[in-house]
């Protein structure tokens, strides 16, 4: 088993834009055909990647969602009733939640999924913190004992959520 963890996040705010090109005269007057272009840049107020990395180093490595009974094969979650629940009874050093974009039945799921999270155990839940689109994931490190994560599908689709919880 792994002694540390490694992670790191990047995020690159983009703005687009569309411009026109407006030929009056010379050689190129012909072709105006495509006059239109697009441009997508760095979003100026930001003006860079936002980032970050870290280790969190002693941990036992001990893995729920993956590795029982294959190694490196994810024990999904699955909702039922649009739900499904991941508490925590001790301290995380890390967990990992992402929308594969899967049904219950392996077919392709195209909604989101809304996580939520409880702070006291037996708590009702504060409200939604983040949705996650098709492929989307998030990690959240050094989490607190008696967190309780609940996840809502989009839709009536029972469907999978891929977690890992670190400890």
């Amino acid at each position: 088993m792994a002694n540390r963890i490694e992670f790191a996040v990047s995020a690159t705010a983009v703005k687009s834009t569309s411009f026109g090109l407006d030929y009056l005269s010379g050689s190129d007057f012909a072709d105006t055909a495509d006059t239109t272009h697009s441009l997508d840049y760095i979003e100026p107020n930001i003006g860079k990647t936002l980032g970050g990395s870290g280790s969190i180093s002693g941990i036992a490595a001990t893995v729920v969602g993956y590795g029982n009974p294959t190694d490196g094969v994810a024990n999904y979650l699955t909702t039922s009733s649009q739900a499904a629940t991941l508490p925590t009874t001790a301290v995380q050093d890390m967990i990992f939640i992402k929308n594969p974009g899967l049904k219950s039945d392996d077919t392709e799921f195209t909604g989101t999924i809304t996580v939520k999270m409880q702070l006291t155990s037996g708590g009702a839940d504060q409200g939604e913190f983040c949705t996650l689109g098709k492929g989307m994931a998030i990690i959240l490190p050094t989490v607190p004992t008696g967190k309780t994560f609940t996840f809502t599908a989009s839709g009536s689709d029972e469907v999978k959520v891929e977690y890992a919880t670190i400890t």
